[in-house]
């Protein structure tokens, strides 16, 4: 299933060396990508992140560097092919199904609402 290829991916992704990671780490001018220094009240927390979006051109087959695809977050970040293997094609497709499953609640919410 779907969900079983994206947690299989999310840990593929998370087993990476650490410097692997690094190399997708967010900055300043790209809030969108590796960390691992998040605080909770001033002090570190044990967790690792990878921020990831929708593409700013809302095209997920245009590069994730390709100038359409910057926003005010940033750009996807995600690690090459040969290291991580279909992390980025299952994480696109958990998101479009993410995004069909939100607008078919949306429309059974406004049903139920009448609105």
């Amino acid at each position: 299933s779907l969900l079983s290829q994206f947690r299989e991916a999310i840990s593929s992704f998370f087993s990476l060396p650490y410097e692997s990671k690094l190399k997708l780490k967010r900055n300043a001018n790209n809030s969108r990508g590796y960390f691992d220094d998040e605080l909770t009240k001033r002090r570190r927390d044990w967790k690792e992140c990878l921020d990831v979006g929708v593409p700013g051109s809302r095209d997920w087959s245009a590069g994730d560097d390709a100038d359409i695809n910057s926003c005010l977050d940033g750009r996807n970040r995600f690690p090459v092919e040969e290291e991580c293997p279909k992390f980025r094609e299952v994480v696109v497709r958990y998101f479009e199904e993410c995004a069909r499953l939100s607008n078919e609640l949306a429309v059974l919410i406004a049903g139920a609402l009448e609105v």
